[in-house]
């Protein structure tokens, strides 16, 4: 994440997501795997679950994103 604001939204829609299913995410900025800055127009925050309901992950995609370096 580029910064503490940024964490505390992942945080607020990850949370949203296990309650709600889905979440939407405001654009932003963050910290790709690779180490690099990436921003993104929108994104969207969801729960996969398995055959029997129970949580497995949280699943995020980022929607017209770009290097920013």
């Amino acid at each position: 994440m580029a910064d503490e604001d940024a964490r505390c939204t992942a945080v607020a829609a990850m949370s949203q997501a296990i309650q709600q299913g889905f979440a939407y995410l405001p654009p932003g900025v963050r910290l790709s795997s690779q180490g690099r800055l990436a921003a993104y127009e929108k994104g969207v925050v969801w729960r996969v679950v398995d055959d029997y309901g129970s949580i497995h992950c949280i699943a995020f995609m980022h929607i017209n994103w770009c290097f920013l370096r």
